[in-house]
């Protein structure tokens, strides 16, 4: 099991650190200024160099994205989807959220905050609904696959 952990561990972390560079090129790139930017103004300002910067939030984004891999391991051992859901999203929430307060991907006031995690709980709950009905489609495919056998 803890061979397993590790290797969720590690390819989150590198998830983490992709999707960490790519959503602010992207949004870099929509904004359409020619500039690339990496990290926020505010989260820019707490360091003496951009790299610096850069680097923390690299940092962090790999840390959410181990917690994101490593929680996934519960879709695995529990049987109950609203238990392990549940638990997932407890488990996951407080990581995005203090990291994305941390690194300034909000403003520091109370409604920003409850955007972010109303966004948040949009956005898992999206996967979560696309997930649920291909894993549905998946079971009811098996099922006339079954059916004919008989």
């Amino acid at each position: 099991m803890l061979k397993e952990i590790m290797k969720r561990a590690a390819v989150g972390m590198l998830m983490g650190a992709g999707i960490g560079f790519l959503t602010p090129l992207t949004i870099s790139y929509f904004l359409g200024t020619g500039n690339v930017h990496l990290v926020t103004p505010p989260f820019l300002a707490k360091f003496d160099t951009e790299i610096q910067a850069v680097i923390v939030q690299t940092i962090f984004t790999m840390i959410i994205g181990a917690v994101f891999s490593v929680s996934g391991l519960l879709y695995e051992s529990i049987d109950s989807l609203p238990k392990k859901t549940a638990l997932h999203f407890i488990l996951t929430l407080p990581v995005l959220v203090g990291s994305g307060y941390y690194l300034y991907w909000m403003d520091h006031t109370v409604r920003s905050v409850i955007s972010f995690v109303m966004i948040a709980i949009v956005i898992y709950a999206a996967i979560w609904v696309g997930t649920y009905y291909t894993i549905k489609k998946n079971v009811e495919q098996v099922n006339q696959k079954l059916k004919q056998l008989h």
